[in-house]
């Protein structure tokens, strides 16, 4: 209950304010991260953590998913550099 009422107000929001070109995306992340620290607030006062504890809680699961994704572009790009690596040497020559 405590998690859904900041996060409907501020998905709203951020499909709202998405429809501006650049501007939109810059505050529709911003309102993610306020999203995730209200994440770590409800979980403070519902679970009875300290606040630093309950604010890792919220957001080590995004870093961890960044740095797997990040993983992932890595072993795409090098997968694909490594299957792509013998075709390019020969278009160099005729």
């Amino acid at each position: 209950y405590l998690l859904s009422l900041s996060y409907v107000p501020l998905r709203v929001l951020a499909a709202i304010v998405g429809v501006i070109p650049v501007l939109g995306g810059i505050i529709s992340f911003v309102l993610l991260i306020y999203q995730i620290y209200q994440a770590g607030l409800s979980m403070q006062v519902s679970h009875g953590l300290e606040g630093g504890r309950a604010q890792l809680a919220a957001f080590i699961p995004w870093v961890i998913g960044l740095l797997l994704f990040c993983v992932c572009i890595f072993a795409t790009v090098a997968l694909g550099l490594a299957i792509a690596a013998p075709f390019i040497g020969n278009l160099s020559n005729p």
